[in-house]
């Protein structure tokens, strides 16, 4: 009895895992934290920003800070600058070790600072990348006390595995360091998941599907932005 347990167990192991071949590398990515696309003249700001490693990994790094045109906006090494002349500048953010790491982005410098906000929704469709039943379209949305994940009407999923859950993530093969949203539980249609209000729209690339009992991947979709 025990080994038809024990065979049960890897058969439904072996679909979980489909003939996906699975790399923990993800590609380095450095982002401003809080953008502008304005600084009023005579004004600061202090400029933020985020490191993911080639894990998807949330890491802290040193950085350089640099602007392209010094006569419109300075910019300190920790990231503060003062706009000193109407004008137009490109801001980086690089590593340290790796200048090929960096972010950029234009700031006008003018009669007003104007922040750049993060989308109120996203969106981007699941798919599976197991023998497994698993797609539809969804929507990460801003709901005013938190985040939800709103799943499209033609959404569908399996009910054959011992425990489907969902992630956000930014590594698209592992839930490493991924926020767990939870059990599904709604296998068709439309249905919404809520996310706790710690968790900001931009801090995921990935919505992952995964076999929790056996830690496998079964799906996933791009979170576009």
């Amino acid at each position: 009895m025990k080994k038809l347990i024990l065979l049960f167990f890897v058969i439904t192991l072996c679909n979980c895992v489909g003939e996906d071949i699975y790399d923990d590398f993800v590609e380095q990515r450095i982002i401003v934290s809080n953008p502008i696309s304005d600084l009023k003249v005579g004004d600061t700001y202090q400029f933020g920003f985020s490191y993911f490693n080639n894990v998807g990994k949330k890491e802290d790094v040193n950085v350089n800070w640099m602007s392209s045109n010094t006569s419109v906006i300075t910019i300190d090494n920790q990231g503060l600058a003062t706009a000193v002349a109407e004008g137009t500048t490109k801001i980086t953010v690089s590593l340290t070790q790796d200048e090929n790491i960096k972010y950029e982005l234009s700031v006008n410098s003018g009669s007003e600072t104007v922040m750049m906000e993060d989308p109120t929704e996203i969106v981007g469709v699941i798919k599976s990348t197991s023998s497994y039943q698993l797609e539809g379209d969804f929507t990460l949305a801003d709901a005013g006390h938190g985040l939800e994940l709103r799943l499209a009407s033609n959404f569908k999923a399996t009910t054959a595995l011992p425990g489907l859950y969902v992630y956000l993530s930014n590594n698209p093969t592992s839930i490493s360091n991924a926020y767990e949203i939870g059990a599904v539980t709604v296998f068709s249609g439309a249905n919404t998941m809520s996310i706790d209000a710690s968790i900001g729209i931009m801090d995921y690339t990935y919505l992952l599907y995964f076999c929790k009992p056996y830690n496998v991947k079964v799906g996933h979709g791009k979170i576009s932005n």
